[in-house]
């Protein structure tokens, strides 16, 4: 079956520190109630690092195709240096390159960081003209949606409707992948399990094919 699921793993950039003078404050006074807003921003802040890219790094890229996993892990640079080598291919080979909310999440993120950092990516993959990315792309959530890009299904939650196991949940990625770097990368093949079961049956394609 030649359909190709890839999906990134995100973490915190560590370069970027929060900066407590930017937490709106208004008429507090008492000094406990200022420490616990500072804090409670500080920790919202850790908690959003990854999701984007001017505070977050990319630190695992996985890739599936026709049985077979391709984990992209190390220098940032790195990953999205083979990354984008490994989705040119696979598009030149006519596989729908396909991902579970990549047009709102994935893409731009690889996008982005690849500008930040100066990896060279294929123009191809975003057309600046019309505003829009490749037509090889296929996101899951937005295919179930029907195009209604305020509607939002999570992987797991679209996989079992779909008769599926489901998937766990992602947050907190980095810790695993630093204390367990073997169970976070199965824990992206399954992700990539649920993306290809999901593809096959929006696309109407056969699994076994």
């Amino acid at each position: 079956m030649n359909i190709a699921s890839f999906d990134i793993e995100t973490g915190p950039n560590p370069d970027i520190k929060f900066d407590s003078s930017y937490v709106k404050l208004g008429n507090l006074v008492d000094q406990e109630k200022i420490d616990a807003k500072i804090e409670a921003a500080r920790n919202g802040f850790d908690d959003m690092k990854p999701l984007h890219a001017s505070t977050g790094v990319i630190l695992l890229v996985c890739i599936k195709h026709k049985g077979r996993y391709e984990d992209l892990a190390g220098k940032e640079d790195f990953i999205l240096d083979i990354a984008w080598k490994r989705l040119t291919k696979l598009r030149d080979e006519g596989a729908p390159l396909c991902g579970h909310n990549i047009m709102k999440f994935d893409l731009p993120f690889m996008l982005k960081r690849s500008w930040l950092l100066g990896v060279n990516f294929p123009h191809w993959v975003y057309n600046r003209r019309y505003g829009r990315w490749d037509e090889i792309f296929f996101d899951t959530m937005l295919q179930w949606e029907l195009g209604n890009r305020q509607g939002y299904i999570g992987l797991s939650d679209l996989d079992k409707k779909l008769g599926g196991p489901g998937v766990e949940g992602g947050k907190g990625f980095h810790e695993l992948a630093a204390k367990d770097p073997k169970a976070a990368i199965e824990y992206c093949h399954r992700d990539l399990d649920a993306v290809e079961r999901i593809s096959a049956r929006l696309l109407g394609w056969d699994l076994k094919r």
